[in-house]
């Protein structure tokens, strides 16, 4: 049980004392601001897809949407 103990207290030890921030590590470089540019391209006539990618058929009676964003 002792050495059990001991070697919990120890590992503890171990894992506290090497998350030590250096004193001299670099800043981070900031050059302005992020940017990102998303391109959409949608095609009206993909085959609709269900959670686990095969193609899913239409039930008789609904219908289908393809997205139209605008900006």
């Amino acid at each position: 049980m002792k050495l059990q103990t001991l070697l919990a207290v120890a590992s503890a030890i171990v894992s506290f004392s090497s998350c030590q921030k250096n004193a001299d590590d670099p800043k981070p470089i900031n050059n302005g601001t992020a940017k990102v540019n998303f391109i959409f391209k949608f095609d009206s006539t993909q085959v609709r897809l269900n959670a686990i990618g095969q193609p899913a058929p239409m039930p008789s009676g609904n219908a289908g949407q393809s997205p139209a964003l605008t900006v």
